[in-house]
């Protein structure tokens, strides 16, 4: 039996008859699951949703926001792109959680403005996508006055910090940044004085990242 384990499904896991199976499950593969098989065995599978942003593939910065599977608009009768920061709400362990915030029913709430699931479907005017806005590096409430600059790929500096999260303690997030933020240099896209600024910011930022 081969069971299909979605992109998006991180934490993937399977229960044989009430015992779970232990092994590689690679989001965006199958799980092959090879024994002998008797009437009345049982298979359960735990799909947890997470909070996350899909980017669009001509454009970066153009995203969209998912709970899982389902695609997460926000409500909004303006026509230009919503602007959304996220990563100065992000902790050590990388997640959406704490910039995305439960609103009951299926719905959510982030930079003032409400997200709903597509399916829902009724008239007000939504909009699956929206612009990434994060001008500067800041890391919680401590901004360095860094510029957030982009590669040729579309890729800032703060993407690529919190590319590499969870983090297991603000130690191993310092070295992140740290070796981000050298590389970034040694390509032109950082003084050595914004460097210093970025990693100040980052260690100041203790508190903020782990509570």
């Amino acid at each position: 039996m081969h069971l299909r384990i979605p992109s998006w499904a991180t934490g993937f896991r399977v229960y044989i008859n009430g015992t779970e199976r232990r092994g590689q499950m690679e989001p965006g593969t199958y799980l092959r699951l090879r024994r002998l098989w008797h009437t009345g065995d049982t298979i359960r599978v735990s799909l947890p949703f997470q909070l996350r942003v899909e980017k669009a593939l001509d454009r970066p910065d153009t995203q969209s926001i998912f709970n899982g599977p389902i695609l997460l608009p926000a409500l909004s009768a303006d026509p230009a792109y919503r602007q959304f920061s996220l990563y100065k709400d992000v902790k050590l362990d990388g997640g959406l959680g704490h910039a995305i915030t439960p609103a009951g029913g299926g719905t959510f709430t982030t930079n003032g403005h409400t997200l709903r699931p597509l399916y829902v479907g009724d008239t007000q005017a939504q909009h699956i996508y929206f612009r990434r806005h994060e001008p500067t590096v800041v890391f919680g409430t401590h901004d360095s006055g860094v510029p957030n600059r982009a590669g040729a790929d579309g890729t800032t500096l703060l993407d690529a910090v919190w590319a590499a999260a969870p983090f297991p303690n603000h130690d191993r997030f310092i070295g992140e940044v740290r070796r981000v933020s050298i590389r970034w240099a040694e390509e032109g896209r950082l003084t050595g004085d914004e460097r210093q600024a970025v990693m100040s910011a980052a260690i100041a930022a203790r508190d903020d990242l782990s509570s």
